[in-house]
């Protein structure tokens, strides 16, 4: 760790892994976390800003992608606007994390 951050010692989410220290990245074998590097998943809730529905894990996130419906091309939300840009439900998102983190609540892995 480079720095010390009372979050980190915090236990693990009991759906995601046993009480140890979330830096551990210690999960349950059935719950699959975010994967350093690329992640395609999708947004089950409503509308809702990059920067909340990536809060738990913003620390970590290298870049955002959204894949627009229309033309199928993948659109980076650059970090300035996060605060302002709203994921509509049910749309294909892209994060790139810098390590192992939790999934946050409110994204599935796209099948």
């Amino acid at each position: 760790m480079d720095n010390f951050e009372l979050e980190n010692w915090l236990p693990m989410e009991p759906s995601k892994g046993p009480p140890l220290p979330r830096f551990l990245n210690i999960f349950w074998p059935w719950y699959k976390p975010l994967q350093k590097g690329d992640n395609i998943v999708r947004w089950t809730k409503g509308p809702t800003h990059v920067e909340d529905a990536l809060a738990d894990i913003i620390d970590y996130v290298d870049h955002f992608w959204v894949l627009r419906e229309t033309d199928q091309e993948w659109i980076v939300i650059d970090r300035e606007i996060w605060d302002s840009w709203a994921i509509p439900r049910d749309y294909i998102c892209g994060i790139v994390v810098d390590r192992v983190c939790a999934m946050p609540e409110g994204f599935v892995w796209v099948e």
